[in-house]
Parts: structure tokens; C-alpha cells; sequence
């Protein structure tokens, strides 16, 4: 993107920072030939996903979520995760809600094509920085709780003593904090831009660059490509997937343990599907 206005297309989904580079056309509007998918199939099909599906299966999340933010407010006295746990499922409620954001502007472009287009372009990067934080928010929780409860199973005997309410609390608001406050300078990149259209007799909004993302843009790539991307992708996915390494494996010895002092058959059976159940239950979280 250049310094200069860009128009977005009123059917561009919010939920992807590609969605603002526009598809190169011909002289009739359609894709031009190197692509084999012309431009009216792209606009059906990413309407149907935008409009129907996507909220669809957003939907069944976020009646998945309030049900767990149910389970965890009656509960949430028993364990000090269960905190976190509850902070997490509002998290990731809010990121369905806004993942499906482009829901209004699919009503709105029924009645009015011009409206949903501005309502669109003005929303657009608001909604995609704050998604994003919240994807990596999600992320840093998920950390948060693959370490406590690789904490709890590598050191049973003082687990209690690290695993408090206080440091639950202390961890979940740093969780939270530290993704939302480095996406801030993303959040400075657009501004909007209003011209009056003479064809349409209205006015339309356009996004542009700020001055700041304009003299700052080669800190502003290698910002979010060396910085975000790497610490809250890459740096999370290895501790996450490390600490529930751990953890099966240790509990995989507990298991050995447990079944080497079992005589019986049938206590040896009900104890190899219970720790198999709980392996498999960890390895999903991953």
C-alpha cells in the first residue's frame, strides 16, 4: 500500500490484513487472464463464506464459550485456573464475535451497497488489529496454562505453593497485557479518508497510511515480522508444545509406576485407560 487513498472493496472480510491488496483486473473489471478464476465466481463464493458460513460455525463457538463461562463462574472457587480458564473462553468469544464482524455489513449491503461499503472500510482497521490481538492474547493463555499444568505434574509437592490465585492473577493479566499493548503501533498504520463521489452523488471512505506508518514503515515490517509474529506465534507454539511434551511424558512414568505395584488385572486395565485418556486429552490442547 502507498501513501495515497486506497479504496477497499466493500466484500473484502475483515479477518485478513491481505484482504486490503486489491486483485489486478482488466479493462472489463473482471481478473485478468493469468488468473483462472474470474472475479464474480471469487465475489460468490467469498460471500457465501463471509456471510453464511464463517458466522455460522461462529455461532456454535460462541454458544460453546458461554457455556464453559457458565461452568467456570459457578466453579471458580474450586481451582485457582479455573480464573484463567474464564478469562480465556471471554477471550476467545470476543475474537468469534469480531472474526464475524463483516456479518453487518452482509445486512446492511441488502438495503445499501454504499452504506456496508463505508461501514466496511471505517471498521476494517479497527477490527483486524484488535482480532489479531486478541488471537495472540488467546495464545498467551493457552502458555499460561500448558506451564501450569506442567508445573503442577513435574513438581506435585509444590505445585500449591507456586500455583496461587495471586500468581494466577498476576500471569493472566500479563498474558492479556502484553499482546494488546505491542500491537499498539499497528493500530497507528490507517487512517480514513473521505471524497465526494460526482457519479454517485455521495461520499465514500477510503483508507490511506498515517504519516507515522509512512516514515515509519521498514521499523513497522520488521516490527511485526521479527517481533510479533516470532514471539507470540512461533515462541508460544514451541513453549506450548514443550510443556505438553513434558507433561505426557511424565505422566506416561507415572502411569509405569503406578501399574508396576498394581497385582491385579483388572486395577492394572481401569489404570492404563484412564492415563490413556488424560495423554490424549493433553495432546489436543496442543
Amino acid at each position: 500500500m502507498n501513501g495515497n487513498a486506497t479504496n477497499v472493496s466493500y466484500a473484502l472480510s475483515p479477518t485478513s490484513e491481505s484482504a486490503l491488496v486489491q486483485n489486478p483486473t482488466n479493462g472489463n473489471g473482471a481478473v485478468s487472464s493469468r488468473d483462472p478464476v474470474s472475479r464474480a465466481t471469487v465475489d460468490v463464493v467469498n460471500n457465501i463464506l463471509t456471510c453464511y458460513v464463517n458466522p455460522a460455525v461462529g455461532a456454535c463457538g460462541v454458544v460453546g464459550n458461554l457455556f464453559n463461562i457458565i461452568i467456570f463462574l459457578v466453579q471458580k472457587r474450586s481451582q485457582p485456573v479455573n480464573s484463567l480458564l474464564l478469562v480465556l473462553a471471554l477471550v476467545d468469544t470476543c475474537y468469534l464475535v469480531l472474526a464475524n464482524a463483516e456479518v453487518v455489513a452482509c445486512v446492511m449491503r441488502r438495503y445499501d451497497v454504499i452504506a456496508a461499503r463505508n461501514f466496511t472500510i471505517l471498521t476494517f482497521p479497527h477490527v483486524i488489529w484488535i482480532f489479531i490481538a486478541l488471537s495472540r492474547v488467546s495464545s498467551m493463555l493457552t502458555v499460561v496454562i500448558a506451564v501450569e499444568r506442567c508445573v503442577v505434574v513435574m513438581m506435585p509437592l509444590k505445585a500449591k505453593m507456586i500455583v496461587t490465585p495471586f500468581t494466577i492473577r498476576v500471569t493472566t493479566a500479563v498474558a492479556c497485557a502484553l499482546p494488546v499493548v505491542g500491537h499498539v503501533p499497528l493500530f497507528l498504520r490507517n487512517e480514513i479518508e473521505w471524497r465526494f463521489n460526482d457519479r454517485l452523488n455521495v461520499s465514500l471512505a477510503y483508507l490511506k497510511l498515517t504519516p507515522f506508518a509512512l516514515s515509519n514503515a521498514r521499523f513497522l515490517n520488521l516490527y511485526k515480522n521479527l517481533v510479533l509474529n516470532v514471539l507470540f506465534r512461533y515462541v508460544t507454539m514451541c513453549v506450548i508444545s514443550v510443556c505438553t511434551g513434558v507433561t505426557i511424558a511424565q505422566l506416561k512414568r507415572y502411569s509405569r509406576w503406578r501399574l508396576s505395584s498394581v497385582t491385579s488385572q483388572a486395577d492394572r486395565a481401569t489404570i492404563s485407560e484412564r492415563d490413556a485418556r488424560v495423554s490424549v486429552t493433553m495432546s489436543q490442547r496442543r
